[in-house]
């Protein structure tokens, strides 16, 4: 380089010409840095041991209180209940009834309450709930409880997530939510084994049936764990109150709302009200596209009610024996989804995953309907199971980053995704017909199609991203800074 060049950049930056950093200042600040990562470390070391356990105990609870429905299909429900006919899969169905017409007013409330009372309250009075349905005495009982069921058990699922995301940065929350959900999965796997240990042991015992019972010991240890979660629970870093104020230090605590700011995607809106938010969710094609991917792939878990049924028509066993069954395809399938969340975090890839996933599940389905084989059919429900549940929490963590202009839109952007899934949970139990048992194949077919349809709305969504990712960079172009971009 001549002088004329050397000129020239130093007329640029004359304060770097004029004063260089000395090795004191780069060692301090070396050490500033190693000491900010050290706090941040000891920050999520402590959300993942205060936060987590807790959501993923309500979590799983809540799922357990709502899918015991299925093991009380093996019990006498039907028949002292006088069900006939499609009644039980209504029953089925209005849980999911209960969520839609909350999920949404819950998630834009919970931004401006504190999220540990009210997350606690609504536990304990689904937990309430899911006790009373012990004493269902008609078909007409049992679907109101159960629609009172989502009701309270709806604002959980999009408020935990929105809480999450207050904690957690982009390349931490996809296996946070895979945590949380495989809660959901060992909900599945401990309803076989707490029903089969029920009904052997309290199955008419007082003159009640098994699944009376079943409700009744379910519904009281959500009750203890939402009554403990009231001190547990934590709220958002931004304040000061409940668990906040004992768990974390003032320094880790700024460094946790520091974080979050700074790992937004570069496109925030300054406007915090709670109605623009909701606004910019329902204007938000992304917000669309992954509600789409979230309820085709809540319909693909159309079997998740009549797995034990089907596991009971390979006639590998006894009651107990099917129950027992039923455990393992959902214990693979929680370490499973996992393994994917994790990858998902670690190469920064949404849609391939999902891609992924729903490919097995789709050869799962196939090697099911194309033999008769008990053994063969029952290693190919590990394909399919594993493969609907890998997909739940890309989705969900997606829309925590993807649209996430304001804290409200995000919060809003998660009910709305939460509401179309509850959908596919609401006509999914209808795929699967008594009179089709106990193969089930049309069911199979119908999964089949919304397992392809999960697949072209994550490529949607990746190449919506995409564009957005390259209007961002022209835009930041020659400012200095690199934008903060959309995981695809």
């Amino acid at each position: 380089m001549d002088a004329t060049q050397h000129g020239l950049i130093a007329s640029k930056h004359p304060i770097a010409a004029q004063t260089q950093p000395s090795s004191e200042d780069v060692v301090d600040e070396q050490s500033n840095r190693e000491s900010m990562r050290a706090i941040e470390k000891r920050l999520v070391r402590k959300l993942d041991l205060t936060l987590m356990p807790m959501l993923w105990l309500l979590y799983m609870l809540k799922n357990l209180d709502k899918y015991n429905i299925s093991q009380a299909k093996l019990s006498s429900l039907e028949d002292d209940l006088g069900m006939h006919g499609t009644q039980y899969n209504t029953v089925v169905a209005m849980a999911t009834v209960g969520y839609i017409p909350m999920m949404i007013p819950s998630n834009m409330l919970i931004t401006r309450v504190r999220p540990s009372l009210y997350l606690s309250t609504f536990a304990t009075l689904w937990s309430i709930i899911a006790t009373t349905m012990a004493a269902c005495k008609t078909y007409s009982h049992m679907a109101g409880t159960r629609f009172l069921l989502g009701l309270f058990e709806a604002p959980f699922s999009p408020g935990a997530l929105w809480l999450m995301s207050c904690w957690y940065t982009k390349q931490e929350l996809g296996l946070r939510v895979a945590v949380m959900h495989s809660g959901s999965i060992m909900a599945s796997s401990f309803a076989g084994l707490i029903a089969a240990g029920v009904y052997s042991k309290l199955e008419g015992h007082r003159g009640l049936g098994g699944w009376r019972w079943l409700f009744i010991i379910e519904g009281t240890v959500s009750l203890g764990a939402a009554l403990v979660s009231f001190f547990f629970l934590l709220d958002t870093p931004k304040t000061t109150t409940g668990a906040v104020r004992w768990v974390f230090s003032e320094e880790e605590r700024q460094l946790a709302v520091e974080r979050i700011e700074q790992d937004q995607v570069s496109n925030q809106k300054s406007n915090q009200s709670v109605w623009y938010g909701l606004q910019l969710a329902i204007q938000d094609p992304r917000v669309w596209v992954l509600s789409l991917i979230a309820c085709t792939q809540g319909s693909t878990t159309g079997y998740a009610s009549f797995y034990p049924a089907m596991v009971e028509g390979m006639h590998i066993g006894g009651t107990v024996v099917t129950l027992l069954c039923t455990v393992p395809p959902s214990m693979l399938s929680a370490v499973v989804q996992l393994v994917v969340a994790w990858l998902s975090d670690r190469f920064r890839d949404r849609s391939a995953p999902i891609a992924a996933s729903m490919v097995l599940m789709i050869i799962g389905l196939a090697v099911d309907m194309g033999t008769s084989r008990s053994a063969i059919r029952y290693f190919a429900s590990f394909l399919y199971i594993t493969g609907s549940d890998a997909v739940f929490s890309i989705p969900r963590a997606w829309v925590a980053t993807a649209a996430s202009q304001t804290s409200e839109e995000r919060s809003c952007a998660a009910a709305i995704v939460e509401v179309m899934s509850a959908l596919s949970y609401i006509w999914s139990p209808y795929f699967f017909r008594n009179e089709d048992a106990p193969r089930y194949r049309p069911g199979m077919i119908i999964l089949i199609v919304f397992a392809v349809a999960c697949i072209f709305c994550a490529g949607l969504m990746r190449w919506i991203l995409w564009r957005d990712n390259r209007k961002m960079l022209a835009r930041y172009q020659g400012t200095g800074p690199m934008p903060v971009l959309h995981i695809l």
